[in-house]
């Protein structure tokens, strides 16, 4: 899941953080390696762990996050991006 919105952002010409699932542990691994091989991290840059990662990102200001896991921590990423939007 976390792919398809990269195809996305790169077509559109956007450099993008991505945070892999703290509970796949393999999985993430994989990404992480792949991407790095392919990209430089100035342009895509991966990001692994768990909560306290996720807390450090949310207090970044990023023009738009898409967002795949649980309708609660769902929640907190919304009030957390709804901060840092310009009106």
């Amino acid at each position: 899941m976390i792919v398809s919105p990269l195809v996305g952002s790169i077509a559109g010409g956007n450099c993008s953080v991505l945070k892999t699932s703290e509970y796949a542990h393999n999985t993430s691994k994989v990404i992480k390696e792949i991407i790095e091989n392919v990209f430089e991290k100035k342009y895509i840059h991966v990001v692994n762990g768990g909560k306290e990662v996720n807390q450090v990102l949310l207090k970044e200001n990023f023009d738009y996050i898409f967002f795949t896991g649980s309708t609660r921590v769902g929640k907190i990423v919304m009030e957390s991006a709804a901060k840092s939007l310009y009106l």
